[in-house]
């Protein structure tokens, strides 16, 4: 009785997943422990040649790769299918379906102040990141205790990605919010999340 040979199954993508619209791009899914996972694209560098390896599947059978190939944080229509490799005995799956899927234009972050951080009342610095394409950053300050006060500013990021604001507003003491979110031609990211900070 002959032996039933069973071919390499190609790996399964668990994320992103047909039609997502996503801000973090973090690629990952299941496949045999110990394989090298190869990926094609439209969006990870390496494109000399189509497949690429990325990452390799753990003892527990899962992969991931958190893209940080420069150019795939441009929010645009992207694609990426994956095959992956045993080193022994060798052998090579047949590649996945392709998923398709929208980047979204990521969330900017803020890196001063941080929170628990006091602002001054009337000279203020505040700085991030964002995308390194010369992208408008929103700022908004709103205090959270009686009057509620709303305060709103506006910089860019430079080529390299980072941003810096000196707004001068005057303001109360007491406990604020502080959040931000980018703009990139037609694209919109959601707000930051919340930074608790006081004005002393």
């Amino acid at each position: 009785m002959e032996e039933k040979i069973i071919a390499l199954t190609p790996p399964v993508i668990l994320n992103p997943k047909e039609g997502d619209k996503i801000d973090t791009l973090i690629l990952e899914g299941t496949g045999k422990a110990g394989a090298a996972i190869l990926m094609e694209s439209n969006f990870l560098d390496g494109h000399e040649s189509p497949w690429i390896k990325k990452t390799e599947v753990k003892s527990d059978g899962h992969w991931q790769y958190p893209v940080i190939d420069k150019g795939a944080e441009i929010p645009r229509e992207l694609w990426f299918r994956a095959k992956q490799e045993q080193y022994w005995p060798p052998e090579m799956s047949e590649p996945s379906e392709k998923v398709f899927f929208t980047k979204l234009l990521a969330l900017p972050v803020i890196t001063k102040p941080i929170a628990g951080d006091s602002l001054h009342q009337h000279e203020q610095m505040i700085k991030g990141t964002g995308l390194y394409i010369n992208t408008n950053i929103e700022i908004e300050l709103t205090k959270t205790t009686p009057p509620a006060l709303t305060y709103h500013t506006t910089t860019n990021t430079d080529g390299a990605g980072w941003w810096e604001a000196t707004p001068k507003w005057s303001l109360m003491p007491g406990p604020y919010v502080l959040k931000c979110r980018q703009i990139f031609k037609e694209h919109t990211s959601r707000w930051s999340d919340d930074l608790l900070v006081t004005v002393e």
